[in-house]
C-alpha cells in the first residue's frame, strides 16, 4: 500500500506536547492487534505513522502524541455494486486517469473510500462515502478558537467586508498543488498557482476546475508567492529571490532579482497597479529589528532590487485589537507573521495573511484599520491572497501534506455596499 496519506484533522491540535516513546506507540498497536507485525515506524511532527499487518491484512495508522488513534487506513475490497457507481464517477470526471488503488479510511465514527489516481505524473486523491458518493471532507483541524460558530456571534466579524464564514465559490486543488502557497488572477476564469516545492507556475481553470497549463521557470525550491502586471509573472521564493519571465508570450527567458532585504523569510508578493511597484511581506523579524515586527517593502520591478520600506507590522497593536474585538482570544501566544499581501484595486487597503492562528489584518492608509480570524473549520493553512478588478477576494489554503484534506481556493463577492473608496 502507499504511503499513507490520510491524517485525522485533530492531529494538530496536540501541537507542542512531548512525543511518546517508540514503544509507547507500538504498545498502542499492539492493543489494538496482539499478533501485529510491525512493517514500518515514522515520527512525525505532530504524530506517529505505524505500518503492519495484521491477521495477513495490511494497515497504516496514525496516532497522536496523547496516543489517541487519529485514523486507520487498509487495505479494502469494494461490495460490486458500489464499486459500479464509483467507477461510472471516475469514468466521467477523471477520463484518462489510471487508478492505482482504493483504501477504506476510518476516523473515529466516519469511514470513507480513497481513489488514488494518477495521470502523467500528477496524483489525484478522490474519496467517496460507502455508498459511491462523492465525499468532500472539512478541515476538522481546530486548533484555534476561530470556529464559525463563535465568530458568526461577533459584532466585529459581522462588519467584515466578506462572509469569510460562507466563501461565495470554493474549488478543490489536485493533489500537485496540496501544497498551494500564492496564487494571481491570469482573467475571470483562470488563476496563476505556485506551490512550495516545485519551481513552476500552475494555471488553474476556474470552470474545468483542473490544471489547464504550467510554466516551469527553475528546478526545486521554496516558493511562496506569485503576482502579475498583465504581461510580466513574477514568483518568490523564501530567500528573497524573484524569478521574472514574459507569460503572454513566454520565450523561455527567466531572469532572477535578488532582492536587498533587511528581513529573513519573503512569503508574500503582490503587484500594485497604482503605484506599479511590487511589495514584498517578510514572515520573519527584521535583522535589526524587534520580534513582535514585521517589515513590508516595496521595489521598483525594473530597478536593481533595491528596496524600499513600506510599512512596519506592529504584531503587539494586532493583537490588543483582536483582544477587544474577540474576548475569547484570551492566549498571550497569538502569532502574526505574514504569508500574504495583496492591495484592494478599489479601496487601496493593504491585506495581510498570516497563516499562523488564520488572521486577516487590513491597513487603511497604513493604519491598523481590521483584524479578521478565518474560520477554523474551513482554513487549514491559508497562504495566498488575490483580488479581482471589482474587488472580488481569492483566498487560498494549503491542505494537509501527509493528510486528506487537498489544498483549496476559496471566493468571496464583496458584501453589498461595503466597498468604500474614500
Amino acid at each position: 500500500m502507499k504511503q499513507l496519506l490520510i491524517i485525522m484533522g485533530l492531529l494538530c491540535s496536540a501541537t507542542g506536547l512531548a512525543q511518546p516513546l517508540k514503544q509507547q506507540y507500538i504498545n498502542k498497536i499492539n492493543q489494538i492487534c496482539s499478533n501485529a507485525d510491525i512493517i514500518e515506524f515514522e515520527q512525525k511532527d505532530d504524530y506517529a505513522e505505524i505500518e503492519y499487518r495484521c491477521n495477513g491484512k495490511l494497515f497504516e495508522v496514525g496516532i497522536s502524541p496523547t496516543l489517541e488513534v487519529l485514523f486507520i487506513e487498509s487495505e479494502t475490497e469494494i461490495e460490486p455494486h458500489t464499486r459500479s457507481i464509483i467507477d461510472k464517477k471516475i469514468s466521467k470526471k477523471y477520463e484518462g486517469w489510471k487508478l492505482d488503488e482504493f483504501t477504506r479510511v476510518s476516523m473515529g465514527d466516519t469511514s470513507f473510500y480513497k481513489a488514488e489516481l494518477w495521470k502523467d505524473g500528477i496524483e489525484e486523491n478522490v474519496y467517496f462515502t460507502l455508498d459511491g458518493k462523492y465525499f468532500k471532507p472539512k478541515n476538522l483541524v481546530v486548533n484555534e478558537p476561530w470556529t464559525q460558530q463563535y465568530l458568526s456571534g461577533s459584532v466585529a466579524y459581522r462588519k467584515a467586508p466578506y462572509n469569510f464564514l460562507t466563501p461565495t465559490s470554493s474549488y478543490e486543488m489536485p493533489e500537485v498543488l496540496k501544497e498551494i502557497s500564492g496564487i494571481a488572477p491570469m482573467n475571470t476564469t483562470t488563476l496563476y498557482a505556485v506551490q512550495d516545492e516545485s519551481g513552476a507556475v500552475f494555471k488553474y481553470d476556474l470552470k474545468k476546475e483542473s490544471i489547464s497549463g504550467l510554466h516551469r521557470f527553475t528546478d526545486v525550491g521554496d516558493f511562496e508567492d506569485v503576482t502579475t502586471d498583465g504581461a510580466t509573472l513574477y514568483a518568490l521564493r523564501s530567500d528573497g529571490t524573484i524569478f521574472s519571465f514574459n507569460v503572454a508570450n513566454f520565450d523561455g527567458k527567466i531572469t532572477q532579482t535578488v532582492l536587498q532585504l533587511n528581513s529573513l523569510n519573503a512569503e508574500g508578493i503582490f503587484y500594485n497597479q497604482h503605484d506599479r511597484m511590487l511589495y514584498i511581506v517578510c514572515k520573519d523579524q527584521p535583522i535589526d529589528g524587534e520580534s513582535w515586527q514585521r517589515n513590508i517593502y516595496k521595489i521598483d520591478p525594473k530597478g536593481t532590487g533595491m528596496a524600499k520600506l513600506a510599512l512596519t507590522i506592529d504584531i503587539k497593536e494586532i493583537v490588543r485589537k483582536i483582544k477587544v474585538d474577540y474576548p475569547l482570544a484570551t492566549s498571550s501566544n497569538l502569532q502574526f507573521n505574514p504569508s500574504a499581501i495583496a492591495i484592494h484595486p478599489l479601496t487601496n487597503e493593504m491585506y495581510i495573511l498570516s497563516a499562523s492562528n488564520k488572521l486577516l489584518a487590513i491597513y487603511k492608509n497604513s493604519k491598523l484599520s481590521a483584524v479578521y480570524p478565518l474560520p477554523a473549520e474551513t482554513f487549514y493553512k491559508p497562504e495566498g491572497l488575490a483580488f479581482m478588478p471589482d474587488g472580488s477576494l481569492y483566498i487560498s489554503s494549503e491542505g494537509i501534506k501527509k493528510g486528506y484534506l487537498n489544498g483549496q481556493v476559496f471566493f468571496f463577492k464583496p458584501k453589498p455596499g461595503s466597498i468604500n473608496k474614500n
